[in-house]
């Protein structure tokens, strides 16, 4: 296939015909109308689509609520479970916007209320990454316990 470049129209010559070349604005307007449409350009990648969080790991959850006496917030741990693999958190306001009573801590730590806050749960987010690593699963009397930013019982 041949190329070429008209530095006056900034068109590319190819045996597909000319394709015309978009200033930045035009094309990040492009990603954006097509990030709204679900309709990708084949031509632009589509950096809006973003994957959901990376939990580490779902047995440490399991741990908690197969101890004696916890089997109450097996439903709700799988509620947030649930609700967090398919969260797109890439920053800590995204988790408030989602759980208003969600605390952000130091460490990149943040503290759920879980069952009524009858159980909390102690995460760390990699926001970038896209990974919560499950640092503690407890009652609130244990959690009062803890150190938030260093504790990691999982």
């Amino acid at each position: 296939m041949s190329t070429s470049l008209d530095p006056e129209g900034g068109t590319f010559g190819s045996e597909l015909g000319p394709l015309k070349m978009l200033p930045v604005a035009v094309a990040r307007r492009s990603v954006e109308a097509s990030t709204r449409d679900r309709c990708q350009s084949p031509f632009l990648p589509n950096w809006e689509i973003l994957p959901a969080v990376r939990i580490i790991a779902k047995s440490s959850l399991q741990k908690f609520w197969e101890r004696p006496g916890c089997a109450d917030a097996r439903g709700p741990l799988h509620s947030w479970y649930a609700e967090a693999i398919k969260a797109t958190w890439r920053s800590p306001q995204d988790i408030k916007d989602q759980y208003a009573s969600a605390s952000i801590c130091g460490n990149n730590r943040v503290v759920f209320n879980i069952g009524g806050n009858k159980y909390r749960l102690v995460v760390e987010v990699q926001y970038q990454a896209g990974i919560v690593w499950v640092k503690f699963v407890g009652t609130h009397a244990q959690y009062d316990r803890i150190d938030v930013e260093t504790v990691n019982d999982y």
